[in-house]
């Protein structure tokens, strides 16, 4: 289907699809909330969001095909690499998410929801967090300029998944596909085995990493230096914001998206990582 699109025209269309893309799907959430509402038909719109991700999206994108096209390395990555567009549509959506996700934590105690529909909306913007928080997260992390750097972090603390940040970049890249690759599955490894080792072995990376990184520096580990006890403080102010706001249940809802959205990143990492290995040569590569 797209093979019969000019490529400078899909180029451009892909540019304004990533937010055409957005502007679409972040209504499903409020949309979902207020017509379940309307009709008293709640808890089975608590979970349109997960219906339109794993039934109408696949389906759309076995009609849609293959993407034929990437930008020339030469001229037009330069030139992208200029566009103040790409720069200022992540943040747009980075602010966008932290504001939906107050609303659906407003949405989950307002709606008399039964534990059926409370389930399902948990489990619906936990996970958009996966899809948004943390996927989103993780490219503004890879950014030099402190403003995505930082925002990258607060996404991410948004799910409380703050220690991606660390694990993923100085844990995950060098040891992607070797047995000291938390996220990394195993030849022949099952799903349920991997998931809690994952959740536990990149927590306990992530403050390893971090430790060694400070020491290098001549920085204690339990201070200001330290990310982690930053992102995972913010990641408890969220929680006393919600308890604050909602009480105890706005307190299950935050940790229980936040569960959710980690819970998608890691089945992703198993089903792309899966049964791959990296050799270590004599000299140590």
């Amino acid at each position: 289907m797209l093979e019969k699109i000019n490529p400078d025209t899909l180029l451009r269309l892909k540019k304004w699809g990533y937010l055409a893309c957005w502007m679409l799907f972040l209504p499903m959430v409020p949309f979902s909330a207020l017509v379940g509402r309307e009709q008293g038909t709640q808890n089975l719109w608590a979970w349109m969001i997960l219906a339109v991700f794993f039934i109408l999206v696949p389906v759309v994108d076995y009609l849609v095909g293959k993407d034929p096209v990437n930008p020339d390395e030469e001229k037009q990555v330069p030139e992208l690499s200029q566009d103040k567009s790409y720069r200022a549509l992540p943040l747009l959506l980075a602010v966008a998410w932290l504001g939906l996700l107050f609303y659906a934590g407003h949405v989950f105690v307002s709606n008399d929801y039964s534990s059926a529909g409370m389930l399902g909306w948990i489990m619906s913007i936990g996970l958009l967090g996966g899809m948004i928080a943390i996927n989103l997260g993780h490219e503004l992390i890879h950014k030099d300029p402190k403003v995505e750097n930082w925002m990258g972090g607060l996404l991410l603390s948004s799910v409380t998944y703050g220690g991606f940040k660390v694990e993923h970049v100085r844990g995950h890249h060098v040891h992607v596909s070797t047995p000291d690759d938390a996220s990394s599955s195993r030849y022949n490894q099952s799903l349920y085995d991997f998931l809690p080792k994952a959740f536990v072995r990149n927590f306990k990376n992530a403050w390893k990493l971090e430790k060694l990184y400070l020491e290098r520096k001549g920085k204690n580990n339990i201070s200001i230096h330290n990310e982690l006890i930053w992102w995972y403080g913010i990641s408890f102010l969220f929680a006393v914001a919600f308890g604050v706001l909602w009480g105890w249940q706005g307190v299950l809802f935050f940790v229980g998206q936040s569960f959710f959205a980690a819970l998608a990143l890691e089945i992703v990492n198993y089903i792309e990582h899966y049964g791959l290995h990296r050799r270590q040569l004599q000299t140590g590569r």
